[in-house]
């Protein structure tokens, strides 16, 4: 008994780390990135209208359409993030039990520990976005595909089925963990000896309720889709929705884990394949080559068919945190039977590894007193390397506050322009500046000077409204505490 409470509050720590990394300062930051078009904003479009417009699945939309009154508009953004935050803790929690069905206990415990620490991840539960349901959704598919193969319970598959219909509601990633749910309803099929018209028989009511739920939205809107959207997704898939950018993963992954965290991963896990594949009996075949089709079916598709796969790439990190905890557990395995005098340490080296996975990402994405990585910031005998601009970067989650409310306010209260410029990306101020406001640099109007932006762009380097920024005072500056997060200079639209 003794046993299984010190394994349960194990977990339960693990799980109190996972909620601090992504609840704390869940509501710091302004609005960024992809975030802005999560929320609903119909803008006189009914529901329909809006929903079929998007180049993107309903459900988010959905969330925060029931989310926006009560977070005041979106104004509260702690509210507007919370459910997505929670997703992400609830799938580190389907995640372990998962795991542990698949492999076993120990493996799940060290798998769990990558990821709740991951930065990807921690970062998907600090923002308005789809992937940490889509990422709880087909936890929960092959979890209901697991139980299934083990009791023959058929509820398991209609389970199955709704929860793969409503995460393709969700996110087309949904197809990236199809490999591994075949080789589950494999092994269920071979451990109950099925002939193909009985599989046919079972399968195919789940997979028509599945089909079902999927199809409320999909048939209406590839029946109506919008004109720009199959040029929106070549362009993804070709690289020339943004021309002229470098795309590289393993720099990506070492943006959001950038001290050490790399060589851990890729030594481990390669270590991990080989320890799985040399496993026998301990783990069927079917899982086995179920988690290797995984990994390779979303790490093949993304590195050489997708031009720019940008944060997509978790789709096989879930595979390498199991990997990664099959290597550690059987290195435990082999130091407490072989050198069992040091199992002791080897326990302390995990906690300090732990820590510092877990710090790490506390430093990155929680603590703001600097904002890494718009800002310089050390983390203990370390200091986070700056932005390389060469590299196309997808960096969401990460503590990013300018008062763009407040700036909103401003210009719309001392209105004297409707033109503006800014330093910043133009997906910020143009979520938060109403309707009829025009970026241009040549009409401006305001200028809006942002600190350490996500831009990159410190420097003003439009001409004429450098000239006039050399020369005269901001109208009105922003701060926290005494630190200037953003100026607003007013250019005359006559000056030259």
């Amino acid at each position: 008994m003794k046993k299984i409470d010190k394994k349960n509050s194990l977990l339960i720590l693990l799980v109190i780390c996972s909620a601090i990394l992504r609840l704390i300062n869940l509501g710091y930051s302004d609005y960024q990135g992809d975030e802005t078009q999560a929320l609903y904003n119909p803008k006189g479009q009914s529901f329909t209208q809006f929903i079929f417009s998007q180049r993107r699945a309903p459900i988010q939309f959905v969330i925060t359409m029931f989310i926006r009154g009560i977070s005041d508009n979106y104004h509260n953004e702690f509210i507007t993030r919370l459910p997505f935050a929670l997703f992400s803790i609830a799938s580190s929690c389907v995640f372990y039990i998962f795991v542990k069905k698949l492999v076993n206990e120990k493996v799940a415990f060290y798998s769990l520990i990558f990821f709740i620490t991951n930065g990807f991840f921690v970062s998907f539960g600090r923002m308005v976005q789809y992937q940490s349901l889509v990422i709880l959704l087909m936890l929960l598919v092959l979890y209901q595909l697991l139980l299934l193969s083990e009791t023959n319970n058929i509820k398991h598959l209609y389970f199955a089925g709704i929860f793969w219909g409503f995460s393709f509601l969700v996110h087309s990633d949904s197809v990236y963990f199809f490999p591994m749910a075949l080789l589950l309803l494999i092994e269920w099929i071979r451990k109950n000896n099925m002939h193909f018209k009985v599989v046919l028989k079972k399968l195919l009511p789940p997979l028509i309720l599945g089909i079902g739920v999927l199809a409320v939205f999909y048939v209406p809107y590839l029946l109506n889709l919008p004109s720009d959207t199959l040029n929106y997704w070549k362009g993804r898939v070709e690289g020339t929705h943004q021309p002229n950018v470098v795309s590289n993963s393993k720099y990506l992954f070492e943006v959001y884990q950038p001290i050490y965290v790399s060589h851990l991963y890729i030594f481990s896990s390669l270590v991990g394949i080989v320890l799985l594949l040399k496993s026998g009996k301990e783990i069927s075949k079917e899982r086995r080559i179920g988690l290797i089709l995984w990994f390779l079916f979303s790490y093949l598709f993304m590195e050489y068919a997708i031009e720019v796969p940008g944060t997509h790439i978790y789709n096989y990190i879930i595979p390498a945190f199991i990997f990664m905890g099959i290597f550690f557990s059987v290195l435990d395995e082999f130091v407490i039977h072989r050198l069992k005098k040091i199992y002791p340490v080897f326990l302390s080296v995990v906690v300090v590894m732990f820590l510092f996975l877990f710090l790490q990402s506390y430093a990155i994405f929680v603590d703001h007193e600097r904002e890494y990585p718009w800002q310089t910031e050390k983390f203990l005998a370390w200091d986070f390397p700056s932005l390389n601009p060469v590299f196309k970067l997808s960096l969401f989650g990460f503590p990013y506050y300018r008062d763009w409310e407040g700036i909103s306010d401003f210009i719309v209260k001392d209105g004297k322009s409707t033109s503006y410029a800014t330093n910043e990306k133009q997906s910020i101020p143009r979520y938060y500046l109403p309707d009829g406001y025009v970026n241009d640099n040549y009409l401006a109007g305001y200028y809006i000077r942002v600190r350490d932006p996500q831009s990159g762009t410190n420097p003003v380097l439009n001409e004429r409204c450098a000239k006039w920024i050399e020369k005269n005072d901001p109208i009105k500056v922003f701060y926290s505490g005494d630190k200037v997060l953003a100026e607003i200079y007013f250019i005359p639209e006559d000056w030259k």
